[in-house]
């Protein structure tokens, strides 16, 4: 066996390993994250329902949210001027799966009212929305339920503005 073969072996051996301690790791770390959010599941309904509240007597709270947050900017269309989420909700559940929920306002991109994701960590599978598109655009956000597979970069995002909303609505 010539000295390539070789060092590429080891080098698969030890990506491998990696591979095996990361697995494990992803795991913990998504046990400690579903054991959060289940602490606070209850809190986020009745917040979400008081931002339902707040909606229907004419504060738009995610459009707030949206200006006032960088991180969701970055998520949608270069081209968008307003926030068209009317709500957003994340969660996790058993089996390292986790999820999104947005409900749109009508827009200019998409005809779909309701997006859904959810995803397996550790099975690369996911389930969702078919995007139905009006106008084509650059958007990460819509990449993440179009693509079939586990971004979780966006889903770690989602999940921080999700569960810190009023922060960002109260920023000046």
């Amino acid at each position: 066996m010539d000295q390539t073969s070789e060092q590429e072996k080891k080098l698969f051996s030890y990506q491998d390993k990696i591979d095996k301690q990361y697995k494990i790791f992803a795991k913990n770390d998504f046990a400690l994250k579903l054991t959060f959010f289940n602490s606070m599941k209850l809190i986020l309904k009745e917040r979400d329902e008081f931002i339902t509240d707040l909606n229907n007597n004419g504060i738009d709270f995610w459009e707030r949210v949206c200006q006032n947050c960088q991180l969701l900017n970055d998520l949608l269309p270069d081209d968008s001027e307003i926030s068209f989420i009317e709500s957003l909700k994340c969660f996790y559940e058993e089996n390292y799966t986790c999820g999104v929920e947005i409900i749109l306002k009508k827009n200019e991109y998409l005809y779909n009212r309701k997006l859904s994701k959810k995803f397996n960590l550790l099975e690369n599978d996911s389930e969702g929305t078919e995007l139905k598109t009006k106008k084509e655009t650059n958007c990460l956000l819509f990449d993440f339920f179009k693509d079939n597979d586990n971004d979780l970069e966006v889903f770690d995002i989602l999940f921080e503005i999700y569960t810190n909303a009023a922060q960002y609505f109260f920023i000046k």
